[in-house]
Parts: C-alpha cells; sequence; structure tokens
C-alpha cells in the first residue's frame, strides 16, 4: 500500500513460496483500480490459481508470469484485461536470443494447450510476456515492437488473432555503483524505450534499495506520462526509417534462428 499511495499506479509481486497469506499481501488494494501482476518462481505455480480463485469476481488488471515457461498453467480469465499465461523471458544480451526464446516458449505453450483440447483463439488470449529492457535506446524499441510482429505471425499460423500483453522490466546490470544518479538516467531511458516500445505494463528497477531511489523509480514513468505525453501519442515512432530497419533486422534474424 505504500508504494500505491507514493507513485506506483500498479504492482508486481515476485512469488517465491508457496501458501501466501493473500488477505494479508493484498489487504487495502482495490484490484478493480490497479494493475496487480506475479511473477511466480519454480515451485510457486499453483499460487496462480489460489490468487484467481480469491478474486474470482473481480474485475482484474494485470498478469501472471511463470519463471519457467514450461510450467505455465491454463486458467481461464474472468476479465479482458487479466493475463494467466505470462511466459517470462530471461535477459540476454543479444536481443535476438530473447526474441527466439519468446517464440520457443509461446510456440510450446500454445501447442501444448491445443493439444490439451483447448481453442487457439482462447488460449491466445491468455497469452503475455515479461521482457527486460535496458538504456539501449533503440534496440529496446525495436524489441518490444519485433516481439508483436513475431507474435502477430505466430498466431495468425494458428489461424487466430489477438493483442499480446508485453510487460517490460528495465534490468539491473545497466547501473554502476560508482556513479548513482547516473543510474536514474538509465532507468529513465529504458523506461522511455519501453513505453515508445508499446508495452503495457512497466516496471521500473530502482537506482538504489532506499526510499528515495525506490520513489524516484514509481515516478519515472508518471513523469513520462504526464509532463512528456507520451500516452497522447498512437505511436512516437512512426516514420522513423532507422527503427523500422532495426526492427525488420531483429524480425528476420529471430525467424532464421528459431527455424535452426
Amino acid at each position: 500500500m505504500h508504494y500505491l499511495s507514493t507513485g506506483a499506479d500498479g504492482i508486481l509481486f515476485v512469488v517465491n513460496q508457496i501458501g501466501l497469506n493473500l488477505p494479508a499481501l493484498l489487504a487495502g488494494i482495490a484490484v478493480e483500480d490497479c494493475a496487480v501482476s506475479l511473477l511466480l518462481d519454480a515451485g510457486c505455480e499453483s499460487e496462480a490459481g489460489r490468487y484467481l480463485e480469491f478474486y474470482k469476481n473481480k474485475n482484474l488488471t494485470g498478469c501472471i508470469f511463470y519463471r519457467q515457461s514450461t510450467q505455465v498453467i491454463y486458467h481461464k480469465s474472468l476479465s479482458a484485461n487479466f493475463v494467466t499465461c505470462g511466459i517470462y523471458i530471461n535477459p540476454d544480451k543479444n536481443p535476438v536470443n530473447e526474441l527466439v526464446q519468446a517464440l520457443g516458449a509461446g510456440v510450446a505453450l500454445m501447442d501444448k494447450l491445443t493439444n490439451q483440447g483447448l481453442s487457439a483463439q482462447a488460449i491466445a488470449a491468455q497469452v503475455g510476456f515479461c521482457v527486460s529492457i535496458d538504456s539501449d535506446f533503440f534496440v529496446s524499441i525495436a524489441k518490444l515492437k519485433a516481439l508483436r510482429i513475431l507474435w502477430n505471425t505466430v498466431l495468425t499460423a494458428y489461424g487466430v488473432s489477438g493483442a499480446v500483453q508485453i510487460h517490460a522490466i528495465s534490468t539491473s546490470w545497466t547501473k554502476d555503483s560508482f556513479q548513482p544518479h547516473g543510474n536514474l538516467i538509465k532507468s529513465t531511458t529504458a523506461a522511455l524505450a519501453a513505453i515508445v516500445g508499446g508495452c503495457n505494463y512497466l516496471t521500473v528497477q530502482p537506482e538504489s534499495e532506499n526510499e528515495p531511489g525506490n520513489r524516484a523509480a514509481r515516478l519515472v514513468s508518471a513523469v513520462l506520462r504526464e509532463e512528456s505525453h507520451l500516452s497522447k501519442v498512437a505511436d512516437p515512432t512512426a516514420g522513423s526509417y532507422y527503427l523500422a530497419s532495426l526492427i525488420e533486422q531483429l524480425v528476420d534474424k529471430s525467424w532464421q534462428q528459431f527455424f535452426n
């Protein structure tokens, strides 16, 4: 509640143990008014069902992500704004490797669930990706846009369509201990790239684990939204030849690596 009352408009819980006391954890949080997402570590997959049962009569917003993509469990969402089959993409310095990882995990999930008798359209509506972003501005933008293109192509191959949900998280390895305030600039650059790249949800890692650092990280997206007016532009990158070329390169290289 402290974070939600001091700048955050959503929250991501990293779940690393089972049997959570959900009433205590979520006390005071109006899930209809803010996005609440879960990132489930290995062995904690059962918490997804408990969470959905706890809020079965609520209009949820957010995602449930699984650290291990092979352990994703399909749950029918009761809300169009809540994704239950979120795939966590392990960070990699090579964006093509991340995109191929997303393709492989996504296709494997589609195949597994369709073989269980679920419709491809129902599955497509529940798939989302949790992706890292960093201060490599143009590459981060292109990676998110390429992911949407790649996944839309996958859905077309299954004969369905859908808008994939993407949760972007700034990576911690961009931080330099000897320039702590430079870290905030890097985090802001990463956040700007994520928003311009079209993410649905954004988590900005703090430059330092203290209250000023945490508060600054929480306010980055609000400043970009309210003062830079990024929420009022459909696509700030439209018409950029460089970005279009970079996106095309990532898409082509990802397909080549995926099929090889």
